[in-house]
């Protein structure tokens, strides 16, 4: 025979009180600073680093709105009309990559290289890493070359 089991109203007391005791508020000491440009603590693993800058920023409504129409276009196979859409969300937030991303979507689909270029160009400079995180590969390089390994043509 199974006997079940029923949580008795003290058990779940002790339970919940074990839990609020569990989050209470720790020390931040040693928690690493997530606001855009905040100072990194001075042990060394981040000696050096700054905290990356912030997102970009929001896109407006009306840019969300002719991002949209121009997302609609492209599926059509309309590019022409939905380039005029990205460029118009692309103006109305600039510094933000999503309406560069649907130029290039539209130049690709054209075979328009130069417009292409000059959207992936776009690209990069608003997802530009910082250059504290881009490693130095200066002695890997140096090391390779001293054991005369041959590096593919990039």
């Amino acid at each position: 025979m199974l006997t079940m089991y029923r949580p008795s109203l003290r058990g779940l007391l002790i339970v919940a009180a074990a839990g609020l005791l569990a989050c209470g508020k720790k020390d931040d000491a040693g928690k690493i600073p997530l606001g855009a440009n905040a100072k990194m603590p001075a042990d060394s693993v981040h000696k050096g680093i700054v905290a990356p800058a912030g997102v970009a920023p929001e896109l407006t409504a009306a840019s969300k709105a002719a991002l949209d129409s121009g997302n609609v276009l492209f599926r059509k196979k309309s590019f022409a009309d939905a380039l005029v859409q990205y460029r118009k969300a692309a103006a109305g937030s600039p510094g933000h990559a999503s309406p560069a991303y649907g130029i290039y979507m539209v130049a690709r689909a054209t075979n328009n290289i130069a417009l292409a270029d000059s959207a992936l160009a776009d690209i990069r400079a608003h997802n530009a890493v910082p250059m504290n995180h881009v490693p130095d590969t200066s002695a890997l390089n140096d090391l390779q070359k001293k054991a005369g390994a041959k590096l593919p043509k990039a």
